[in-house]
C-alpha cells in the first residue's frame, strides 16, 4: 500500500498528482515527462519533507536522466544517491527507496551495496511481480544473470504487461548467452523508439544475426537519437553492465551492424548533404 504523505488537504494533492506524474512518465518515457515528473516530485519533497516514497521516485527520476541521455540533470547521479538516502532514513521500510538504492549503486560499480540494496527491497514485500522484475533487471546488469533471469521469468509469468526495460533485460541475459535467436525473439517486444535503446539493441541483435539491411535502419535512428554513437555507446553500456562479456557481445553486434567510426562519419554527411 503506497503511504499517503502527511501534511494540509493541498500538500496532500500536489504529493499525490507528483506520483502520479511519476507513473504517467513509466508509460510514455518522454524527456517532457520526465522533466515535468521530477518538477513535480521537487516540489512534493520541498512541501512535505518526510515525504520518503516521493524522496525515492525522485532518486531514481535523477538516474533515468543519466540512463535515458538526456541530460537535463546536473549530477544526476549524486543527487539521485542523496535523495534515495534521505527516503531510507525517513522511512527504512520504504521498499521504492531501496529500489532506488540498487540502482543507484549499479551505477557507481559498487556490487556489493548494489546487491545488498535489492535484497533489502524484496525482503520488505517479496510478493510484489513489479519487483521481482525490477530488481531481476538490476542483478542482470550487476552480472547475476542467472538469478536476475529467474525474478523476471517469475514477474512476466504474474504481469505480463511490465515496463519495455523488462525486454531490456532478457535481451541482455540472452546476448550473453550468445543465443541471438532468442534475444532477437526479446528485441522486438522493445518499442520505444524515442529512447536509444530500441534502436541500438535492435541494430545489436540484428548485427549478431547478419541482418544488415535491417540494422542499418535502426543505425540511422541511433545516429538521430545520441551524437557520436560510436563512441558513445561504449561509455553508456559500461556505466551500469558489469559483464564484461555482456559488454563485448553488445558492442561485437553493433560492429557486425557496421557501427564505426567511418560508417558514422558518412551518415552524418549524407544527413549534412540533405539540408543542402
Amino acid at each position: 500500500m503506497m503511504k499517503v504523505p502527511d501534511g494540509n488537504h493541498t500538500n496532500v494533492m500536489e504529493s499525490l498528482d507528483a506520483v502520479s506524474l511519476y507513473y504517467h512518465y513509466q508509460k510514455v518515457w518522454s524527456s517532457e515527462a520526465l522533466q515535468k515528473a521530477i518538477n513535480a516530485l521537487e516540489a512534493a519533497v520541498k512541501a512535505d519533507p518526510d515525504y520518503a516514497l516521493a524522496w525515492a521516485m525522485l532518486g531514481e527520476l535523477y538516474l533515468d536522466d543519466k540512463v535515458l541521455a538526456f541530460k537535463k540533470i546536473k549530477n544526476p547521479l549524486e543527487e539521485g544517491l542523496k535523495c534515495a538516502l534521505r527516503a531510507v532514513n525517513i522511512d527504512p521500510k520504504c521498499q521504492h527507496a531501496y529500489q532506488a538504492l540498487a540502482w543507484i549503486y549499479l551505477f557507481y560499480h559498487n556490487r556489493e551495496e548494489c546487491l545488498k540494496a535489492i535484497d533489502q527491497c524484496i525482503a520488505i514485500n517479496p510478493n510484489s511481480a513489479d519487483v521481482w522484475g525490477a530488481m531481476g533487471f538490476v542483478l542482470i546488469c550487476a552480472g547475476e544473470f542467472d538469478r536476475g533471469f529467474i525474478l523476471l521469468q517469475d514477474a512476466i509469468q504474474h504481469n505480463p504487461y511490465g515496463p519495455h526495460w523488462f525486454n531490456v533485460g532478457f535481451v541482455f541475459y540472452y546476448l550473453y548467452k550468445k543465443d541471438f535467436q532468442t534475444a532477437n525473439h526479446w528485441v522486438e517486444k522493445i518499442d520505444v523508439p524515442q529512447l536509444l535503446w530500441d534502436p541500438m539493441l535492435k541494430a545489436c541483435v540484428q548485427g549478431h544475426l547478419n541482418r544488415t539491411e535491417d540494422a542499418g535502419k535502426n543505425l540511422k535512428l541511433l545516429n538521430q537519437l545520441l551524437p557520436d554513437p560510436a563512441n558513445q555507446v561504449k561509455i553508456i553500456i559500461e556505466s551500469f553492465l558489469l559483464s564484461n562479456d555482456l559488454n563485448k557481445e553488445i558492442l561485437a553486434g553493433l560492429r557486425k551492424a557496421g557501427l564505426n567510426s567511418e560508417s558514422q562519419k558518412k551518415i552524418s554527411t549524407l544527413k549534412g548533404s540533405s539540408l543542402n
